[in-house]
């Protein structure tokens, strides 16, 4: 088995001749992220020479006459305190992300001045952007309910007076130098069932697992509740930046801020090319997935994940249940298992942005009890069943996953409209792909809609009864069955006695496919970063993607799901790991990292989901950074369907090797070629941020316009 030294090694021998800090740092690891461990940073010293940088960078641009230096060259010259404008974004922005331990958990800089110093280096050079984690464990790191955000308004002024645009990234995961809030760690310490498991009891304490996101864990709230006190609190805080400096907000949905379960963790338990582990082993994923299993009359499914899948470092022939012969991920179980773990995700993604749109885009107009996925999130409308559209249709032939009924649609299904999962004729190929009590379908079962009154849980405050199969035994799991409203379920309902069906109203729904019309309130856009699982790509199965939660293998397509929830909810898609080539990566571990980014874009175009870049390792060699460069501008068709133009790159990260002389030039140079390129496209009518307030008050206007011709209808039949 190849070792990651073996890797590493044979990458920087292919690398030929590259400084070793330009080589890959872990090019074969991408589900890691920076890791601090509480040392001092090289970067601070590096930094206190990119000031010199950036003369040197605006000089050599006022020599040759460039508009971008001469401007740069006079903003240095003003007082260093004095405000600047962002410029309008250009027809690709490129944004630079800052390091993880910029701010420390205590909520102070770790090094302010050498901050201000890369940011004028890479302000010469061209760069729109800065990228921000905003940490969970920061903001609201003390006490819950209490949140901080001085550091942090400190460097969006920062950010603000060096001319940049900002790119918030919401982190409600922990890491190696910010863990979660220490109130939540205190919960979990009573509660280890919070956080991930693994069949072994191994828990992951990065990111409070899925199951419990209606369950009232955390000091009497539940995990989406938390996550929408902290955007509500960033909206109060910083809304007078919003739409003018912070211009995208980066929603994270998982460990690392990518939408995944964490099944290949940093610790030791996991190595590249291992196909990691199902996460399903905590008690509320674990009640969940027996009412599932109950409701395909196959209890015994309901016991935990598969038995044959090995463990963290195993390869895909070594485990009976991934191997690409005689698998069993194909068997009826199989496709059950894998079914519900994909959904689970995929209703995750769905309540949390959701939220994110109501709060960040709607400006909080919206009741906690809004009709968006059955309830489940706090999304606006009623969303829709989910009829495609005939070239969305013509791409589900494509690739083979509509077969056996024109009306199947992810999130409705062609034999219930209103079930958790379809899961029977899923295994019946009618391509239901995750009925998902509405996840895409959003029956529209709003509470406050239809009569339903809070109940209060034994020594909590009032709150609305669980409104979805899932949430229902995720209860149960915590407190005991929870007590139902209206009428009561049938004997023969497919429900069984977790929780009443809820009611779909066809009347009420609209198409998936459209995107979400940018809001009359913020102009601010929303992204989600998905995960790069490369490895194992050209097998059968696709392992890695299976254990991460992406029921994605040879002949079915795990993103359509992903990128149906994005479009639903006008959320772009940040697709990591472009960087990397097939041929540079280890032939053992069947790696294609450009067969996964050609997908991942495939199903976006296909759902019309704008597609963002980034970087997944540090890496400033010529060919890596050439790579990243074809990807910006690969416009090709794939499977019928031209793939649009990229509209953003996130260079990850501003880190002590980008200062190093080489690696800085190879950087200045790949800019310079990007910024040349982008020249020639054109701005999207939606990205310039004239354009986007014209949207928004031509939109306000048809609003006012539809509402008014729908009052006088109702008006005529009431007199009629």
């Amino acid at each position: 088995m190849y070792t990651h030294t073996t890797m590493n090694t044979c990458a920087e021998q292919r690398s030929m001749g590259v400084a070793s800090t330009s080589r890959p740092t872990v090019p074969l690891m991408p589900c890691r992220g920076p890791c601090f461990r509480g040392q001092a940073k090289p970067i601070r010293g590096r930094l206190a020479h990119a000031s010199q940088l950036s003369q040197e960078t605006l000089l050599a641009s006022g020599r040759t006459g460039t508009n971008a230096g001469s401007g740069a060259l006079g903003r240095l010259a003003q007082h260093e305190t004095s405000r600047r404008i962002p410029d309008e974004e250009s027809a690709l922005p490129l944004y630079a992300c800052l390091d993880g331990d910029i701010l420390t958990p205590a909520n102070k800089f770790a090094y302010y001045e050498a901050l201000r110093s890369g940011l004028k280096a890479l302000r010469a050079l061209g760069i729109n952007g800065i990228s921000v984690d905003v940490y969970w464990g920061i903001v609201e790191g003390q006490r819950p309910g209490e949140y901080d955000w001085s550091a942090y308004k400190q460097l969006f002024a920062l950010i603000r007076d060096e001319g940049f645009m900002a790119q918030v990234c919401l982190c409600f995961h922990g890491s190696d130098a910010v863990p979660l809030p220490a109130w939540v760690v205190a919960a979990g310490r009573a509660n280890p069932d919070i956080f991930y498991s693994d069949r072994a009891g191994g828990r992951c304490c990065e990111y409070v697992s899925l199951g419990a996101d209606e369950v009232p864990v955390l000091c009497g709230r539940t995990p989406l509740g938390c996550y929408r006190d902290l955007m509500l609190s960033f909206r109060r805080e910083l809304g007078e930046l919003v739409g003018d400096v912070i211009v995208d907000v980066t929603v994270g949905l998982g460990p690392d801020g990518e939408l995944k379960y964490p099944a290949h963790p940093r610790d030791k338990r996991w190595t590249f090319p291992g196909v990691g582990e199902f996460q399903c082993y905590d008690k509320y994923m674990l009640s969940v997935l027996r009412a599932c299993a109950l409701q395909v009359d196959q209890p015994s499914w309901g016991l935990g994940g598969p038995h044959d899948a090995g463990s963290y470092c195993v390869w895909p022939s070594q485990t009976g249940f991934f191997h690409h012969q005689r698998g069993n991920w194909g068997s009826p179980y199989g496709r059950f298992f894998l079914q519900w773990y994909g959904d689970m995700l995929v209703q995750h993604a769905d309540a949390v942005l959701g939220t994110a749109r109501e709060v960040l885009v709607d400006g909080c107009g919206a009741g906690r009890g809004g009709g968006g996925g059955g309830g489940r999130g706090v999304g606006g409308a009623s969303a829709a069943a989910g009829w495609l559209s005939s070239s969305t249709s013509a791409y589900y032939s494509i690739c083979g996953a509509s077969n056996g009924s024109s009306s199947s649609s992810y999130g409705c299904g062609s034999s219930s409209s209103s079930g958790f999962m379809s899961l029977s004729s899923s295994m019946s190929n009618s391509s239901s792909y995750g009925g998902s009590n509405g996840v895409l379908a959003g029956n529209g079962n709003s509470r406050a809609s239809t009569g339903t009154v809070p109940w209060v849980a034994p020594g909590l405050p009032a709150m609305t009864a669980p409104s979805t199969p899932a949430s229902a035994a995720a209860w149960a799991a915590w407190q005991g069955p929870p007590p139902t409203t209206g009428s009561p379920p049938s004997a023969t309902s497919p429900w069984g006695s977790l929780y009443p069906p809820p009611s779909f109203s066809p009347s009420s729904a609209s198409p998936l496919l459209s995107p979400a019309p940018p809001s009359p309130s913020a102009p601010v856009r929303l992204h989600a970063k998905l995960p790069g699982l490369y490895w194992w790509y050209n097998t059968a199965s696709h392992a890695p993607e299976l254990t991460a939660g992406y029921y994605n293998t040879a002949n079915r397509d795990g993103y359509l799901p992903v990128m149906q929830v994005l479009a639903r909810h006008g959320v772009s898609a940040r697709l990591r790991s472009a960087e990397l080539r097939s041929s540079e990566l280890a032939p053992q571990a069947c790696c294609d990292p450009e067969r996964l980014i050609a997908a991942q874009r495939t199903a976006a175009a296909a759902l019309h989901v704008p597609v963002g870049l980034e970087n997944g390792s540090e890496r400033f060699d010529d060919g890596a950074l050439g790579r990243l460069e074809s990807a910006l501008f690969d416009t090709s068709t794939q499977q019928g369907i031209e793939l649009p133009q990229v509209q953003s790159l996130v260079f990850s990260r501003m880190c002590d090797s980008m200062f190093e002389p080489a690696n800085w030039g190879r950087f200045k140079d790949f800019v310079r070629r990007v910024r040349n390129r982008a020249d020639t496209l054109v701005v999207p009518p939606c990205r310039g941020r004239q354009q986007v307030r014209q949207q928004q008050q031509a939109l306000l206007l048809q609003q006012q316009q539809q509402a008014a011709a729908a009052a006088a209808r109702q008006q005529q039949q009431q007199n009629q």
